[in-house]
């Protein structure tokens, strides 16, 4: 029997599941449970867990409303999470401005232990009926009335599926196959430290720093365990491109802010830096035949908006809809993709309102790129200005500290 024929008769005897989810983040995990709690049969795989720890630690108070109705509130409650007692921000002028959890709402947002809010989410989904695999996608092909899907890892299968729901992050690994693109509107980038607090008691001070620099802008964070995460978001093509140079401008550029060193300070071993994307960007189309993009496959919002992963989350019950059809559904299609830039396009009005409050660095690059609403499209051009201007830019955040 050749190889081709034993490939065809190891995908007729793959086990058929209504949807197959690919990737294991917060995305992925909501979209399963939605779907097994609606009676679908589904398989998710996700990849072994990665070294280090990860970003995307902070959620707003509100998250508590997708975590109820998912079913995953009590669970979460009891998984440590720190509370987070609010924001103190430096922005638009030299007086810092604080705002209080009390005043939300919903009550506290929350410092996760990333980790551990990941596995939990396996976990319901598991006790959903999700059948999760640990393990990475190799190919992912349609064969007519769905997709047959080979899986690598620790237990390599073979998985038929009717639809696909790709959770797979920013890289969107199934819809680029599909033709499907990524719309950025800018080049923003995080370089995260993360580092151990001199003391992790009640009297730690839970907020959250928000600080602009001529730069770009800083975030820093307590976490659980006693541990600290700075990050610094600035343009990739504003930064210098060796790892050494990096990080010799995080700690010169950090030496200039108020808030963020004086949160910072007494924090001890700190890790080596960390780069990931922060770029705002949607994929067009966000869905096609028999597949659906979710969470940030579908769409990425800056950080300052602190609400990534509750959007991420929430997008679940929508992208369900669509999934839970036996066939091809246009108008579901048509109605998510819609949904899709609609949610998209009010952020990046909400965007520019918020950037638009910090007016002290007309000159500076960075903030030049943040005037008024962005448009779709490609990134914006280096200004030939890469490594030297993000430190010669610190000049103006001297002067605001």
């Amino acid at each position: 029997m050749s190889g081709r024929d034993s490939a065809h008769r190891d995908a007729a005897a793959a086990p058929r599941v209504d949807v197959l989810v690919i990737g294991g983040g917060p995305a992925g995990a909501a979209t399963s449970v939605a779907l097994a709690r609606r009676g679908r049969s589904v398989t998710l795989v996700a990849r072994p867990p990665g070294r280090g720890p990860r970003l995307g630690e902070t959620v707003p108070a509100g998250i508590v409303t997708t975590l109820a109705r998912l079913g995953l509130w009590r669970a979460f409650l009891a998984d440590g999470h720190l509370p987070s007692a609010g924001t103190v921000a430096c922005w638009g002028g030299l007086t810092p401005f604080e705002r209080d959890a009390l005043f939300d709402p919903y009550g506290c947002g929350w410092h996760l232990d990333r980790a551990r809010f990941e596995a939990t989410l396996l976990a319901t989904a598991e006790d959903a009926g999700v059948d999760v695999r640990a393990g990475t996608v190799r190919d992912c092909t349609p064969d007519g009335d769905g997709w047959t899907v080979r899986v690598t890892g620790p237990l390599p299968a073979t998985v038929r599926a009717g639809w696909v729901a790709d959770a797979s992050g920013r890289a969107a690994r199934v819809a680029r196959t599909r033709g499907a693109g990524r719309l950025r509107c800018d080049r923003l980038v995080g370089l995260a430290r993360f580092a151990r607090t001199p003391d992790g008691g009640e009297d730690t001070d839970t907020r959250t720093v928000v600080e602009a620099t001529e730069a770009g802008w800083w975030y820093v964070a307590p976490l659980p365990g006693g541990r600290a995460v700075a990050v610094l978001f600035t343009d990739a093509d504003l930064l210098p491109r060796d790892p050494g140079g990096r990080t010799r401008c995080w700690t010169d550029l950090l030496a200039t802010t108020r808030l963020a060193r004086d949160r910072l300070g007494g924090a001890s071993d700190l890790s080596p830096l960390r780069a990931a994307p922060a770029d705002s960007g949607v994929l067009a189309p966000p869905c096609g035949r028999r597949w659906v993009a979710v969470g940030d496959a579908a769409q990425t919002w800056d950080p300052l908006s602190g609400r990534g992963i509750a959007t991420a989350m929430a997008s679940a019950p929508a992208a369900a809809e669509v999934l839970v059809a036996r066939h091809p559904d246009t108008v579901a299609l048509d109605c998510y993709a819609r949904q899709v830039r609609d949610v998209f396009g009010a952020y990046l009005r909400e965007r520019a309102v918020q950037y638009g409050r910090e007016r002290r660095w007309v000159h500076s690059p960075f903030w030049q790129r943040r005037a008024g609403v962005l448009r779709l499209g490609a990134p914006p051009r280096s200004t030939g200005r890469t490594g030297p201007s993000a430190r010669s830019s610190t000049a103006g955040a001297e002067g605001a500290a």
